[in-house]
């Protein structure tokens, strides 16, 4: 169950007092959920938020006269979980400069994401005015919290050629599957600790393929994760190309796959129009 916050928020991210924006309040109390408890509030999404490192979210309703907006204020263990909650909600984004932080903004919601925070405004009124009360309220939610989301897996990626809004963070096989669906189970060995990124992007030719990056802490996680890919691959895919550092498939739909490792880090170029050709290494 959620229990009432009783005393003031000991984290760097702070819930704006009363009068943030003039006549704007805080009717109730905040409420706070840890990772036992977030499925009480958000039962479709709890897995994949645990997965990616969720600690602690905050709910903090505002009120002036009969307009209401409320404040959803996520924490995570790492950078890297908030920016992947971040990336799979926002779709395209619509940003504010104003926030002073990565966001999108709607007339119904704002989505932002801060160090180690991701935050949701909700709007429940149909009233363009409230842009601007949300804007407001992110900005002061996030003043005090360090941006040190450009340490990120998302640096792994390749700029060149990447498609706007495509980019993925996941940690685990819920995450990871969103993606693409390698096998059963964690495949990758990501044990809800490793964190791996992923965007689309169109080749020279306008062949659209998606790229993963997953930079692992040593070279024999790597090597073990790698070996354990392809032991758990998805039986239904025709694996060819084998060499000590990779692998090539064929997948169900008739894409081809490169698979590759180097310097602890596995790279998977997935639907792939063309068959590749692995290295021989």
């Amino acid at each position: 169950m959620a229990l009432l916050i009783l005393g003031g928020n000991a984290s760097a991210l702070t819930l704006p007092d009363d009068n943030f924006v003039s006549g704007w309040i805080k009717p109730v109390k905040p409420l706070i959920y840890n990772r036992e408890s977030l499925s009480d509030f958000n039962d479709g999404d709890a897995e994949v938020f645990l997965e990616l490192g969720f600690q602690q979210l905050q709910v903090q309703q505002y009120k002036d006269g009969n307009a209401e907006v409320d404040l959803e204020a996520y924490e995570f263990a790492d950078p890297n979980g908030a920016l992947g909650i971040y990336l799979m909600k926002s779709g395209k984004e619509t940003p504010s400069a104003d926030v002073g932080a990565r966001n999108t903004v709607s007339q119904t919601q704002l989505l932002a994401v801060k160090g180690k925070c991701f935050i949701q405004v909700m709007n429940y009124a149909d009233d363009k005015k409230a842009v601007a009360i949300m804007t407001k309220l992110a900005q002061q939610a996030l003043a005090n919290l360090s941006a040190t989301d450009t340490a990120t897996v998302l640096l792994r990626l390749p700029k060149a050629q990447m498609l706007p809004g495509t980019e993925h963070i996941f940690c685990g096989p819920l995450s990871q599957q969103a993606i693409y669906r390698l096998g059963k189970g964690d495949v990758l060995q990501l044990q809800d600790k490793i964190f791996g990124a992923a965007a689309t992007y169109a080749d020279t030719n306008g062949n659209i393929y998606t790229l993963i990056m997953v930079p692992y802490p040593d070279a024999a996680s790597a090597q073990a994760a790698l070996a354990n890919l392809q032991k758990n691959l998805d039986p239904g895919f025709q694996v060819f190309g084998k060499t000590p550092t990779g692998f090539a498939f064929k997948d169900r739909q008739a894409k081809y796959a490169l698979v590759e490792l180097k310097d602890g880090v596995i790279k998977l170029q997935l639907n792939l129009a063309r068959k590749p050709s692995p290295a021989n290494k």
